[in-house]
């Protein structure tokens, strides 16, 4: 689904609801979880007619502009003298952060996500890692192992075919580390066993 609007009705409707301050206000570029309030009210909007369709709209965009304040602390943490000069420097990052997130079974090296946010591979790193408290490397691997994990629930493949589709070359690494990421093995999860779906449930 998808919501349209020129610019300036997008800034009549984040207007006074945007958490962080900016003289422009905009969502920022992310992918968030859709929870049970921004599913219902997406659905209402869809089913909206003319008369309350603003109304359905306007609170759609509020419950997506509430999820964005968790990036209040991130940006606080971004290099810069000022607030507007460490929100750019969040824009850079997470768009780097969002090409990571839908490509981390590719094989990416600091250089090329550095060029992506414009800084010199020294530089992304200790911002990376200022903002979001955990290196590029360890953001990449989380997300591989994301991925394997879906993909041992919904795919048919073997599990050395999983981890070598999610970015890992080799099978022990990837099998330890997903046990220190779940707490179950690959195994477990592909067999479906009961006590795992919980563990995974929980660590959603």
């Amino acid at each position: 689904m998808a919501v349209l609007g020129n610019t300036s009705a997008w800034r009549r409707a984040l207007k006074g609801i945007v958490e962080i301050p900016t003289p422009e206000p905009v969502l920022l570029p992310a992918r968030h979880r859709a929870d049970h309030e921004v599913r219902h009210r997406a659905i209402a909007l869809a089913r909206a007619d003319d008369r309350d369709r603003n109304d359905k709209a306007e609170a759609l965009i509020e419950s997506i502009a509430a999820l964005q304040s968790q990036f209040a602390p991130a940006i606080a943490r971004c290099p810069g003298r000022t607030f507007a000069q460490r929100r750019q420097v969040f824009v850079r990052l997470q768009r780097v952060r969002n090409y990571l997130a839908s490509n981390c079974h590719l094989d990416i090296d600091n250089e090329t996500l550095a060029r992506m946010a414009s800084y010199s591979p020294w530089h992304f790193i200790r911002a990376f890692r200022a903002a979001y408290e955990e290196t590029p490397h360890a953001f990449l691997v989380r997300m591989r192992l994301e991925r394997a994990r879906r993909l041992l629930c919904t795919s048919p493949l073997a599990i050395a075919e999983i981890a070598l589709a999610s970015g890992f070359e080799n099978r022990c690494a990837f099998s330890r580390l997903f046990r220190e990421r779940f707490g179950v093995t690959a195994g477990a999860v592909r067999r479906g066993d009961r006590e795992v779906g919980a563990v995974l449930v929980a660590s959603r």
